[in-house]
């Protein structure tokens, strides 16, 4: 009887450890891999037409090693390609390498006009302001934004 008990009790560690470091698993908590420094958007409009626009700002410091990879960013119910810049780097049309302890900004445009009615739905369920997706070697992971400041920016009338 004691051999069975602990047979099952094996059975089913092996079973949850397994489900956790599957590969490709997909994570809705932040990893530890970066840190959310700030967040932040900003509102424009255009003097051609009034055409509106919001630009979202997400600064983060990496801190793993391992190599990571932003690509969408859901706000509002609307999937977003993301841009990534070094806080340090000048302006160059070569790809940026992110390393650990390096501060990058993830950005984010919503140009209202290029805008279509289609409402592209998040891949995981969440509360919060934006979800980013991003890869770390091959895993899919999720961070979700919680808060965004709204920032005034320059006037581009």
């Amino acid at each position: 009887m004691r051999l069975i008990i602990i047979l099952i009790a094996f059975v089913f560690s092996f079973c949850q450890s397994a489900s956790v470091q599957s590969p490709g698993a997909i994570k809705q908590e932040n990893t530890g891999s970066f840190t959310l420094l700030d967040s932040k958007y900003e509102q424009s409009t255009s003097g051609y037409n009034g055409a509106r626009s919001t630009d979202y700002f997400f600064t983060i410091k990496i801190n793993t090693a391992k190599e990571l990879r932003f690509d969408s960013a859901w706000i509002d119910n609307r999937r977003h390609a993301i841009f990534i810049s070094k806080k340090t780097s000048t302006i160059t049309n070569k790809p940026i390498e992110i390393k650990q302890g390096d501060t990058v900004i993830l950005r984010v445009s919503d140009l209202h006009s290029a805008r279509t009615n289609e409402v592209v739905k998040a891949p995981i369920q969440y509360i919060g302001k934006a979800l980013i997706r991003y890869n770390e070697i091959t895993n899919i992971s999720y961070f979700i934004v919680k808060e965004m400041l709204l920032h005034s920016g320059p006037n581009r009338q």
